[in-house]
């Protein structure tokens, strides 16, 4: 005990515990919030502190910064949906079927109406087959348009080689508005010799170009 003033020093002296105004915690709350990275470091720097009001905003800042990366990812899923369309019309695929027949130098491929509306324009078409590198047509503008008579519309491709063969493709649209419909169909002819080889496979895929995806494929034998 001091012998001038009285005082026991065996007891351990109480010092109030430090305040912060409200304020500030709203300011820490909101920034733990809004930048998660933050919180985790303001709530480890405030948890590490002994005195309890301290540790207490620190918790907060660290539990409101794990919320505020739910809430972010959260957030972008929404905005997945609401732009991008998951699950959605924009990122359908279109799917539909090839019929195939023969005809001089080449074969008909006839088609079914996809299961949305889909425009030959957004639509690539490849010809494969297990010995030679592939040939894709695609791309398909208004320049790519001629007009015989009557209604449809047809769109050609220009020369191009599978092997040693040189093959030609045409579209026609039957309705002329540049949408793949009911019996709309392609041939592909062979130009020359040498022509289609007997007992090789051959492959015609539909591409769905906005999304890289195949819609219809058909196999056969030359």
């Amino acid at each position: 005990m001091c012998p001038y003033c009285g005082w026991d020093y065996r007891f351990p002296q109480a010092f109030p515990e430090p305040e912060v105004s409200g304020g500030m915690r709203a300011l820490l709350y909101i920034l733990s919030v809004m930048i998660p990275l933050a919180g985790f470091i303001i709530g480890a720097i405030y948890y590490t502190k002994p005195e309890r009001a301290y540790k207490h905003i620190g918790k907060v800042c660290i539990v409101l910064g794990v919320a505020g990366i739910l809430l972010t990812i959260g957030l972008a899923a929404l905005l997945y949906v609401m732009v991008l369309g998951f699950g959605g019309s924009s990122s359908e695929q279109p799917v539909l079927t090839i019929s195939r027949t023969d005809c001089t130098a080449g074969y008909v491929f006839t088609l079914t109406k996809p299961t949305m509306t889909t425009v030959w324009s957004d639509v690539g078409i490849m010809l494969s087959s297990a010995t030679d590198s592939p040939v894709y047509w695609g791309n398909f503008t208004t320049g790519d348009l001629v007009e015989p008579s009557g209604p449809a519309v047809w769109y050609y491709g220009s020369a191009s080689t599978l092997g040693d063969m040189e093959v030609w493709l045409n579209i026609t649209d039957l309705e002329g508005d540049g949408q793949i419909g009911l019996g709309d169909h392609f041939t592909i002819t062979c130009g020359g010799l040498p022509s289609w080889s007997a007992g090789t496979t051959y492959s015609v895929s539909l591409i769905y170009q906005p999304l890289d995806a195949q819609m219809a494929i058909t196999h056969f034998t030359g």
